[in-house]
């Protein structure tokens, strides 16, 4: 087996194939001189509307490629790292990726045959916020 797959299969089997993509807006910055949260366990990920005054600082796609949850643990730390009070979930969806293809030649190079599987991975979009104080 080829040692850059090998070593990406083991990379996904001990950290876990999701990623998370944050698009800030101009007015976000990592300094924030009013952070209260003391610990990333505090950050809130909600499927509503906040009921506090907030501000929409950016905007976070998250991808989990195992095709599992979504990594809470893993995303209130990305969020308290970007020293954010929250995230607003608005949307999940499925995307469709190439997973794997094989494809086969005889002597002459021509191509026997092929085979490609697509998989569906979910898709969550949210707004991330700050409260107004």
């Amino acid at each position: 087996m080829n040692p850059k797959i090998l070593s990406s299969l083991i990379f996904c089997f001990f950290l876990g194939c999701s990623s998370i993509e944050f698009i800030p807006d101009q007015s976000y910055t990592v300094y924030h001189s009013r952070y209260a949260y003391r610990s990333w366990e505090e950050v809130e990920i909600r499927r509503d509307r906040p009921t506090r005054a907030f501000q929409i600082v950016g905007e976070m796609v998250i991808k989990n490629h195992e095709g599992g949850n979504l990594e809470e643990d893993k995303l209130r730390k990305e969020l308290f790292e970007r020293k954010l009070d929250g995230i607003w979930i608005t949307n999940k969806s499925k995307q469709t990726v190439d997973g794997l293809g094989f494809e086969t030649m005889d002597s002459r190079g021509h191509t026997t045959h092929t085979y490609e599987a697509k998989e569906q991975i979910p898709v969550w979009r949210g707004f991330c916020y700050r409260y107004k104080q």
